[in-house]
């Protein structure tokens, strides 16, 4: 099975460590492409609204010393308010700056009718940003909005703009829209800009995010889809072993199969090093 894609792995993964610690992890996984996790309140690997030109060069060599090419970058903002679009370019700017092709977020907050209306009509400023930047923007399938390929192409095609595309998260389909990624995928792939591999354990609203390879995922149905389509854009690993306030049951040691808190089990970057390792095994396998 071939894939023409660059595939990386996001900074995201080290939710809650420094992100020299996420580049070591990732690097000595094997990976060479990176996405840099710059995402308003959660991980925020890298700052850009705060970057000043000599803080860019030194994370450019930064990269440079752990042989990682930015292939993309999680910019997540909330493009429902006027302050969430101005962090937002702010990211497309970074990007630009090094020659990454694509910026990810979600919609932000859309809950209310308000909000949606919000995100619709700045989505169309950040449209023109992206275009004058020649920098794909990809909202992420997350949320009710956006929470399946289907439900997102809808979205993208009301948006009605070639720099404004999808990045598909194969496990967050499944948490947020509760549908089959290998089906579901084939409704996105016209509008895709940037895949997430993330595999899940459970159904909708479970928080199981396990190594490719140890979830319910069928990669090997989704990396035939998209070598059938010519996908050629990135392609980034995503594990998400922290963020809802515990360990997953794939890290629990005990017979009983239980959630075992982050307080009582203790998280550490070693955890997440094993499970990047792991999935490039997989990736490796499969291509």
């Amino acid at each position: 099975m071939k894939l023409a894609s660059p595939i990386g792995c996001s900074t995201n993964c080290y939710h809650g460590f420094d992100l020299e610690t996420a580049l070591r992890g990732i690097t000595d996984a094997g990976f060479r492409y990176v996405e840099l996790a710059s995402v308003t309140d959660y991980t925020e690997h890298v700052m850009p609204e705060q970057m000043t030109e000599r803080d860019r060069e030194e994370l450019r060599d930064t990269l440079k010393d752990y042989r990682l090419s930015p292939m993309s970058i999680s910019g997540h903002s909330n493009l429902a308010s006027r302050e969430g679009v101005d962090i937002f370019k702010r990211r497309v700017d970074l990007a630009k700056w090094f020659g990454a092709a694509v910026v990810n977020t979600g919609p932000g907050e859309v809950e209310s009718p308000a909000g949606r209306d919000g995100f619709f009509t700045n989505i169309i400023e950040i449209a023109e940003y992206a275009a004058q930047a020649k920098v794909i923007v990809a909202l992420e399938t997350h949320g009710e909005l956006m929470g399946s390929g289907r439900a997102a192409a809808s979205v993208i095609e009301q948006i009605d703009s070639p720099w404004i595309r999808i990045n598909y998260d194969t496990g967050n389909v499944i948490f947020y829209g509760g549908v089959s990624p290998k089906e579901d995928i084939l409704a996105a792939i016209p509008f895709l800009g940037h895949i997430h591999l993330k595999d899940k354990r459970g159904g909708k609203k479970v928080w199981d995010f396990p190594p490719l390879g140890m979830g319910d995922v069928d990669f090997p149905g989704i990396f035939r889809a998209l070598g059938e389509a010519g996908y050629t854009g990135p392609i980034s690993v995503e594990i998400e072993v922290s963020g809802k306030d515990y360990i997953p049951s794939w890290l629990v040691s005990d017979e009983k199969g239980e959630i075992v808190s982050e307080e009582k089990r203790g998280h550490s970057p070693e955890i997440v090093d094993r499970a990047l390792e792991e999935s490039m095994r997989y990736i490796q396998a499969l291509l």
